[in-house]
């Protein structure tokens, strides 16, 4: 591994290969016109325990299970996994509801990935699988750019190349809800979708206007 001090004035540690091919990245999309930092890679433990502690304090207990790993189970333990942050006319935008905002800039980040070794380890639409929620400046570093160019232009996860991904296979009905807007039920649906299931359960996800299940089906 190797140690630096980000722009934010904090240590980052990570994995040699992984930081030299992050730098490639970094400097090729500054020609595009974006610009990115690096947040976070190699965690303890303990800082996944803080990490899981600030998130629950500031979001809630439902954006920590769709969200944060649970100590002794993140990728950040390998020292593989990037947590990307964006500047945007010279300001640092780092809270992941900020983020989320740059749909654009992230369009160019990613197209970016595989020609340096990353993936996307948390794509849209594969919290089933994943079981974490879209999270756009969540990398991966697999030392190895075809299999990466393979990975992002299949739209696979990296569950599903190493066919370890749960036979899964959601069925979602919103019904018609008095009391939930669309987008509070779309993230309900995330919620349900990232729960742990068993390789060989499926789930049908029944939003009614007074209730939510989860039926499972063996």
């Amino acid at each position: 591994t190797v140690s630096f001090i980000n722009p934010l004035g904090e240590e980052v540690i990570i994995e040699e290969k992984a930081y030299q091919a992050y730098l490639g990245l970094k400097k090729d999309l500054e020609k595009e016109g974006a610009y990115i930092g690096l947040d976070g890679a190699l965690r303890t433990h303990k800082r996944q325990e803080e990490i899981a502690e600030d998130f629950l304090e500031k979001y809630g207990a439902d954006y920590v299970a769709k969200i944060v790993a649970k100590p002794g189970y993140s990728e950040h333990h390998s020292g593989l996994a990037l947590d990307l942050y964006l500047i945007v006319d010279g300001k640092n935008i780092i809270n992941n509801e900020d983020l989320v905002q740059y749909p654009k800039v992230w369009e160019k980040v990613h197209q970016k990935l595989a020609e340096y070794g990353f993936i996307l380890r948390y794509p849209k639409h594969k919290e089933h699988i994943t079981g974490y929620a879209y999270e756009p400046w969540h990398i991966r570093y697999i030392d190895d750019s075809e299999i990466a160019k393979e990975i992002m232009e299949k739209g696979l996860t990296l569950e599903e190349y190493l066919k370890e991904a749960a036979d899964v296979k959601p069925s979602i009905d919103l019904g018609n809800s008095y009391l939930y807007g669309k987008d509070e039920l779309a993230e309900m649906i995330v919620l349900i979708k990232c729960l742990p299931v068993s390789r060989d359960v499926s789930f049908t996800v029944l939003l009614m206007p007074e209730m939510m299940s989860v039926l499972m089906k063996t």
